[in-house]
Formats: C-alpha cells, structure tokens, sequence
C-alpha cells in the first residue's frame, strides 16, 4: 500500500528510552502497523475482523490515512499503533470511517480542518508508556496540520443487551449533548436495549470521564459496533480544548 501523496512530511516525531513514536514512511512499515493492529484487536477486543491471507485487516480508509506506531528500539517490535484520517483522505475515501456509524453532516459542514482518531492498539504490557509516547504524537499531529476539531469515539459495554450503556448516556444527557442542530443520527441505535433496575447505580467509565473533562461534547444517541460488540458514544473536541493531559483519551477506542 502506498503512502497518501499529501504526507510527503513523514518523519519521526519524538523518542523516549527505547520507545520511539514516528509516522509509518513505507509500505513496509504500513503493513506492518495493520497486521499488528489486527493481532491486537483481535486478541484483546474479540474483534469480528477479517484478515486477509497476507495479514491484518485493510479496509477501504487505511490507504488514505497516517499511521502513527510506536516501536520498542529494544526488541524492535511494535508496542503501539493508531490511525489518523484528515479531510483530504477523508474526501478521498468518499467519508470518515465513523460516518459509517453515525451521520454528522452538520458538523462536518462546520468551518475548520477535522481530525479523526481511530483504531488504536497497545501492546500489554506496554499500555502506559505507549500510550503517554503516542500521545504526544497525535498533539504534534493537530498543531502542525492546524486542526480545528478531533473526532473520535469511547466505547460502552453492551452489557444488559445495551442497558448499561444507556443508562450512561441518559445520565450525561443534559450537561454533554450537544446542541440538537449538530448531534449526530447513530445508523444502529440500542433500540432493544433492557431497562435497568431503578437502584441500579449508574457510573461513567473514566475513558468517556476524561473525554468530557478535556472539553469533549457526545455527538448524541450510541450506536452498536458489531464488528466489536460495544456501544460507541461519537465525541466532537475542539483543538484549542485539547490539552497534554487529556491526549491519551483518543487512544482508547477503535
């Protein structure tokens, strides 16, 4: 797979003991990164992906997007990954990955250049030292692109046939939707999900806890993830809200 034309800046960005964070500059590289993000979803998450015969799960976006991994000098292999797609691979690729979840015309109509962070994998074991060297990474990534507005997603559990993740998004209705003109309209909302018990205590995951702390706002309703059986929440944060300490947010959710 060829490396966008636009991105003709692909270089390392920073480097912490043994690990180093950099874009992946080859197809080489890129492969790389979509076979050890397929190994860890699937691993991990229990992910429903097809991987194809030569390895990892190349879909339609991976060929317009930046892959940025994180690398242990030490043993040479892969500790991190994720995948950030701008407006011109966006366009190119007909849409964001998450309108194939959600429709969000109207805040993508709003003026400004979008980022959108996605399928980000950890190594375990690696998990906090990853997560702090590739946020970094996807800082640097919004200051020299100039973007205006990240979007991304954090993920309910699907507990209760989606009542948990309900319960959650009721609770945090009033104060974090956004304005009824730009949420957003989920392709597959919890529409059987069960009601839970009225003492049933109801408590934010700290993922979606932080979102909202760095000036995240939900799109609206959730939507099911097949592919991972979870309940995506869809989170709209501008860049000038987006602060070091909250980075590693965008790196929790597919």
């Amino acid at each position: 797979m060829s490396i966008p034309s636009e991105f003709s800046d692909i270089q390392a960005v920073r480097q912490t003991g043994s690990l180093r964070v950099s874009l992946a500059a080859t197809e080489t590289e890129v492969e790389e990164a979509i076979r050890f993000r397929h190994d860890i979803l699937c691993s991990q998450m229990k992910a429903n992906l097809v991987k194809r015969p030569e390895g990892g799960d190349l879909d339609e976006f991976d060929r317009h997007c930046l892959h940025l991994t994180v690398r242990d000098c030490k043993s040479v292999q892969l500790v991190g990954s994720t995948r950030l797609l701008f407006n011109e691979g966006a366009a190119a690729a007909g849409m964001f990955y998450l309108e194939s979840e959600f429709e969000f015309n109207n805040i993508l109509k709003q003026p400004g250049c979008f980022m959108e962070v996605g399928r980000p994998c950890l190594r375990p074991g690696y998990r906090g030292d990853v997560a702090g060297i590739l946020q970094a990474g996807v800082l640097q990534q919004v200051a020299q692109r100039d973007i205006d507005y990240v979007i991304s997603c954090a993920s309910l559990s699907m507990g209760g046939r989606g009542a948990h993740a309900q319960a959650i998004i009721d609770s945090l209705r009033d104060r974090y939707f956004l304005p009824k003109g730009l949420q957003v309209t989920p392709r597959l909302p919890l529409t059987d999900s069960a009601s839970l018990p009225d003492d049933t205590p109801v408590v934010t995951p700290t993922l979606l806890k932080t979102y909202l702390a760095a000036g995240g706002m939900i799109g609206g309703e959730a939507c099911w993830n097949p592919e991972f059986n979870v309940a995506d929440v869809f989170i709209l944060t501008r860049s000038n809200q987006l602060l070091p300490g909250h980075a590693s947010t965008f790196l929790e959710c597919a």
